[in-house]
Formats: structure tokens, C-alpha cells, sequence
């Protein structure tokens, strides 16, 4: 009785306590904070071979998907000394389970240049997230951006190859990413080809019906 009694004050006195721990987006949330912390302390290398996976992609802005190790030891091996780069989560979204999920939000890049003046950029970030049943949360996608775009556009057509697709094991929250080709007409009537890569997320209602979370993407140079 005591123990039981115990348990009824303990939940009374502070209500929803379990459910802020329990819940799955505030783990995704710690997670990409203490990634970006491990970064501003050590290095974005260092921080980015922690909290990928050894197989994750780098979607970055300008260039091809990169994909494993090789790719985050070139993206971030010769970073600038005296360089950081954080970045905060202003949404998370996720899987009710939280097996697969994104957080989105403001990266802040700081380096001092040869001149000797400090100088900051920023733009967005998408971060994939995946929990095994066994394990903890890993990025198994990075995405970043100058300015947040979506991929999809009226007036357009788009050829998308999804890279890899990320359902969670209820089936309720579905993660994408991949490139694409979007052939666009001009006022001329001609039509041109921008490229570039995509992360697609959406959620099942109660209904059985599909929403979009989110559609981001950044454009890639034309392939050689």
C-alpha cells in the first residue's frame, strides 16, 4: 500500500512528468542537441562519425549524395581551425514508437577568416533519425541548406530515385530520400533540367488516409 500510495502522490504532484520523459520526439530532440554540442566541443568530424551510421548519407547542397565514413572524413576532415558549427531543433517529427524520425532547424557556421574577421552563415538543416530495437538513435541522413526549398512545384514534373525509404514497423510515419529530375518549362516554351536530392516524410492518420510532413530538398550541378 505504501509503494502504491507513493506512486499516486508522485504522479499528482507532477503531472505529465512520465510522458515528457517517455516521449519519443524529446528523445530525437536530446539526441541532435548533444550531437551539435559534441561538434561545438570536438569538431564536426568527430561528431558526425558518433552520431552516423557507418552506411548514412550526406545530402549536402552542390554536390552528389555522399555516402559512409570516406565521405564525412572528406566533408568535414580539413574543417577551418578555430571553426564551429552548431545547430538547434526548432520541429522534431517522428514514429509514435520512434524508430524513424527527422528533426529540422538553423545551422550556425563561425570561422575567422584570413583577414582575421570573424564571420558567420547559417541556413537549415534534416536530420533522419533511426532507432534499432536494440541500440541507440543514429543520423542515417543529413541534409543541409542554404534556404529551405520543397521539391514539389506547380507547373512541373519531377523523375524522383528514392536512395532509401525508412518505414517505421507500425507503418504510421514514413521517411525518403533520394534525387531527382525536374524538367521545367520556360516562357520561351522550353524546357530546362535541375537536379538535386529530396527528403520526403509522411505520417498515417487515425483515418487510414497519408499527410506530408515535410518535402525539402537542395539542388546538385548537372551530372558529367
Amino acid at each position: 500500500m505504501k509503494t502504491a500510495t507513493f506512486i499516486f502522490v508522485f504522479s499528482f504532484l507532477f503531472p505529465g512528468l512520465q510522458t515528457k520523459v517517455d516521449d519519443p520526439r524529446e528523445r530525437i530532440r536530446k539526441a541532435d542537441l548533444e550531437f551539435s554540442k559534441l561538434s561545438k566541443e570536438q569538431g564536426p568530424l568527430q561528431a558526425f562519425l558518433a552520431y552516423l551510421t557507418e552506411d548514412a548519407y550526406l545530402l549536402h547542397p552542390g554536390e552528389p549524395p555522399l555516402q559512409g565514413q570516406n565521405a564525412i572524413f572528406a566533408q568535414y576532415g580539413s574543417f577551418p581551425k578555430g571553426a564551429t558549427l552548431t545547430w538547434e531543433p526548432t520541429v522534431v517529427e517522428c514514429s509514435e514508437s520512434g524508430e524513424v524520425g527527422y528533426s529540422l532547424g538553423k545551422y550556425l557556421l563561425k570561422r575567422v577568416g584570413q583577414d582575421g574577421i570573424s564571420r558567420m552563415s547559417e541556413g537549415f538543416y534534416l536530420t533522419v533519425w533511426k532507432k534499432p530495437a536494440e541500440g541507440e538513435l543514429r543520423a542515417i541522413a543529413d541534409m543541409g541548406a542554404p534556404e529551405p526549398m520543397s521539391s514539389e512545384s506547380p507547373g512541373v514534373s519531377i523523375a524522383r530515385i528514392p536512395l532509401r525509404t525508412e518505414r517505421s514497423s507500425a507503418d504510421d510515419f514514413v521517411v525518403a530520400f533520394g534525387t531527382y529530375q525536374m524538367k521545367i518549362r520556360k516562357l520561351d516554351g522550353k524546357d530546362s533540367l535541375a537536379y538535386g536530392k529530396y527528403v520526403h516524410a509522411w505520417k498515417k492518420k487515425a483515418d487510414g488516409s497519408t499527410s506530408t510532413l515535410i518535402d525539402m530538398s537542395n539542388a546538385t550541378p548537372p551530372p558529367k
